[in-house]
């Protein structure tokens, strides 16, 4: 990290592991996908970008992610293990991917 002019900036550590990572796929003419955290943390990411909100509450995410003109992957409602036990199915109809503001 000293020889790229960043010690112990994480954060541009992980904007320069990303950068490079996404020139690599878009070298290879595929598409990409990125965590919310990457997007949260202010990592610069190409516009065709489609970001994965996995983490709830996911309403505000959404809309923040969709307000700064990036695709979205919403699965934040449907991961199963968040175990609890009884009939549980009900909350995974109930979730709507189109309720937030954006």
């Amino acid at each position: 990290m000293r020889q790229m002019g960043f010690p112990w900036r994480f954060d541009k550590l992980e904007d320069y592991y990303i950068q490079r990572l996404l020139e690599i796929v878009k070298a290879l003419r595929k598409s990409y996908m990125v965590w919310q955290e990457v997007f949260d943390n202010k990592v610069q990411i190409a516009p065709d970008t489609v970001v994965h909100v996995w983490k709830q509450p996911q309403e505000l995410e959404m809309a923040s992610v969709t307000s700064a003109g990036y695709k979205a992957l919403l699965s934040a409602c449907w991961y199963l293990d968040h175990i609890s036990y009884g009939s549980d199915w009900k909350k995974y109809y109930a979730c709507d991917p189109e309720d937030f503001p954006g």
